[in-house]
């Protein structure tokens, strides 16, 4: 949840389900992948608080145009329809698909694949989907407002994303059992505790573990 990109996207999943607070929406104009010229939003915003109108209804109505001139008008009214058709879909759909059509239709994901670390923002991304299926599968409504819910909790405990997520850089030493390492085909691999007829305790159980002479022999010459 510390993730700058999932905050992005709770962000405005929080806005989808809030929909019609002033509040949520300046915020989720702010977001990168709605290209949105931030000097745009404070003119819509100081419009609104001098003719006394919520800022939804200033663009929805497009009472502004007589009076100030928008640099991206187009970028604001398909984030506000965008805003519209997620609220409907997230009260008619299944909340994982909500989560992948916003995800997508959003531009979020696009965005976050140029990022540098986008490696370990995809795996944020797919932990927070993970769970999500995970709490479907336990309860089959489990809906935007469950969800916001849920993260709240999460938040204020401190708690991790339930999830089986691969929180791994590239550069890094995966430390994994015998059985999760199978068919991942690693260039190097380092078996912990073994040695000739003796791997763990696997020799306890009458099965030795013997490491083939000709891998020795590589491994010495490596080592030279």
């Amino acid at each position: 949840l510390n993730d700058l990109e999932i905050q992005k996207f709770l962000l405005l999943l929080r806005a989808i389900y809030e929909i019609g607070s002033d509040e949520q929406l300046a915020k989720v104009m702010h977001l990168e992948c709605f290209h949105i010229y931030p000097l745009d939003i404070y003119r819509l915003l100081q419009f609104a608080y001098k003719q006394k109108q919520p800022l939804w209804d200033v663009i929805e109505t497009q009472s502004y145009k007589e009076t100030i001139e928008l640099t991206n008008e187009k970028a604001i009214q398909t984030l506000v329809k965008q805003l519209s058709d997620w609220k409907v879909r997230s009260e008619n759909a299944r909340f994982d698909d909500l989560f992948v059509n916003v995800l997508h239709e959003s531009c979020l994901l696009e965005t976050i694949l140029k990022k540098e670390h986008v490696r370990e923002h995809l795996d944020h991304v797919t932990a927070l989907f993970e769970d999500i299926r995970f709490q479907l599968s336990r309860n089959r409504t489990f809906s935007l407002k469950d969800f916001l819910t849920y993260v709240d909790s999460l938040a204020l405990h401190h708690l991790p994303i339930n999830s089986k997520g691969r929180d791994i850089s590239e550069d890094a030493v995966r430390l994994m059992t015998a059985h999760k390492s199978k068919g991942q085909e690693f260039d190097t691999v380092f078996i912990i505790n073994a040695y000739d007829t003796h791997w763990s305790n696997i020799r306890e159980k009458g099965s030795p573990f013997h490491i083939p002479w000709d891998f020795l022999t590589v491994s010495i010459a490596n080592e030279d």
